[in-house]
């Protein structure tokens, strides 16, 4: 069996993402894959302490519409698009915008660094050329049936189902 070596981290912890001096200085360091709301928040925190971090999303454009139950903030219901289009405006503060239609497809974990594989999407499906991203961290925020999950073959401990719920309000 392959061994594997994870390194979780406070995202407000952000001076253990200072680059070492023997890391070169273009590798990023944190690569966030998926533009939810979990990805989008530590996107958030990273560039609110000062470090750089890409984001990508393999869909073509935002989601619009209804996704789940929404957020609960003081008894009040946020929708997701309405909650993500908030995250990625404090984010465009920081100079940090999410690059749609680029999706994880490999993934090279080494000591120092981790090789990610990009490719463009179109209708869910890798389409282009693979471009190989360098970063000291990646976050696989892209769901329970996301690529990151997969390509680092983690198992999902639970049950996934699919749902329909009507909801509305009165």
């Amino acid at each position: 069996m392959k061994s594997r070596h994870f390194t979780y981290l406070n995202p407000l912890s952000s001076h253990i993402l200072k680059t070492p001096a023997h890391v070169q200085s273009d590798i990023l360091p944190v690569l966030i894959v998926g533009a939810g709301p979990a990805g989008l928040f530590c996107a958030l925190s990273l560039a609110q302490n000062g470090v750089k971090v890409r984001i990508l999303d393999k869909a073509d454009r935002f989601y619009v519409g209804s996704r789940g139950y929404g957020v609960q903030a003081n008894g009040a219901c946020l929708s997701r698009d309405y909650l993500e289009g908030i995250l990625r405006g404090h984010l465009a503060k920081y100079g940090v915008k999410v690059e749609l239609g680029q999706g994880l497809v490999a993934i090279e974990q080494r000591d120092d660094l981790v090789k990610a594989g990009i490719s463009p999407f179109q209708a869910g499906q890798a389409t282009g050329d693979t471009k190989i991203i360098e970063a000291q961290y990646l976050v696989g925020a892209d769901g329970a049936r996301g690529a990151s999950r997969e390509l680092l073959g983690l198992t999902f401990q639970g049950k996934l189902t699919m749902q329909t719920v009507w909801f509305g309000t009165m």
